[in-house]
């Protein structure tokens, strides 16, 4: 089994590059889609005249990736759209752990949108998509938590969370003595709780 495993690495690293069956599917806003489904070390993409990664004479998309000096253990892992870095690029530790990531959007780092600090709802982009109402915050679907307080005062108003663009989680509306108004609790932006507190 472990010499199989080994094989299918040489082999992976050989090809270089290849494309699934199994297409692996990115949102780009605005529902456009587009095929990653492709794979190849980092070290086979080459910088074109306009900055451009290329592959084989052609503009690059897909996901690229590299290892660790001389093991099989993936250290990074980038996906790229026409040339450009734009998703996530992820960072391993050596034993195959996460320790960070960075989301682009069309070649411009956007950081770590997933372990993002509060954000002020006002910075918050809504859009309508097919009817679905997804939120974006600096041009990627939000992930984290948005407060926003009453005029001239530290005191919130409002406090949402959001899970892959859409409400997930408590919207909490405050008072302005502090005390909770109302709490809805959304579930992959579908409400699925109201809970008004005794008075």
């Amino acid at each position: 089994m472990r010499n199989i495993f080994f094989s299918l690495v040489t082999l992976l690293t050989i090809s270089a590059c290849n494309s699934n069956s199994n297409s692996i599917e990115v949102e780009l806003g605005e529902n456009k889609e587009i095929d990653m489904s492709a794979l190849c070390n980092c070290d086979s993409l080459t910088l074109s005249s306009e900055n451009l990664l290329i592959l084989n004479l052609k503009t690059y998309t897909g996901k690229c990736f590299s290892n660790y000096p001389n093991t099989d253990q993936k250290y990074i892992e980038k996906e790229i759209l026409k040339g450009e870095y734009h998703g996530k690029i992820t960072y391993f530790n050596k034993q195959g752990k996460l320790l960070y990531s960075e989301t682009y959007s069309k070649g411009e780092s956007l950081g770590d949108l997933d372990n993002q600090p509060d954000c002020n709802c006002m910075d918050i982009v809504m859009k309508d998509e097919n009817g679905i109402k997804k939120h974006y915050f600096k041009n990627s679907l939000y992930t984290g938590k948005c407060t926003d307080n009453f005029p001239n005062s530290n005191q919130a108003y409002l406090e949402s969370n959001y899970k892959d663009g859409l409400l997930h989680g408590y919207t909490i509306y405050y008072m302005k003595n502090g005390k909770v108004s109302i709490m809805h609790n959304y579930e992959n932006g579908k409400i699925i709780k109201e809970i008004t507190p005794k008075k």
